[in-house]
């Protein structure tokens, strides 16, 4: 059995069923920071020159320590940057999202971790 710890700034919605969890953000997010960026590409889209950075220097703020028996709830990106067992994404992959009738999201059906 493990606690989830929400670090984003909005609730996570697991869907078991037809029952589902709510899990409140916690208070505290955990933020990246690419600071030292490097532009990768301009892309035209609808008459306008979008740049496109890469990130090269990507940290993350405000994500505690591993503790025995957590798992933290991130963002995708931090997810994909920290790339440890106890940091975990909502799978808003078409297999795990769950939308009411009307299409809007109201959760997921699993989690997503990049170790």
């Amino acid at each position: 059995m493990v606690t989830l710890e929400n670090l984003t700034k909005h609730e996570i919605r697991l869907v078991f069923g037809t029952e589902m969890v709510t899990i409140p953000p916690s208070g505290h997010v955990a933020r990246t920071t690419g600071e030292n960026q490097e532009l990768a590409a301009v892309v035209t889209y609808e008459g306008y020159e979008v740049p496109v950075y890469r990130w090269t220097d990507a940290n993350v703020k405000e994500l505690p320590d591993p503790r025995e028996g957590v798992v933290y709830l991130t963002s995708g990106v931090v997810a994909q940057i920290v790339k440890r067992p106890d940091v975990m994404c909502p799978n808003t992959s078409p297999q795990s999202i769950v939308r009411d009738v009307y299409g809007n999201k109201i959760g997921v059906r699993s989690l997503i971790t990049y170790m």
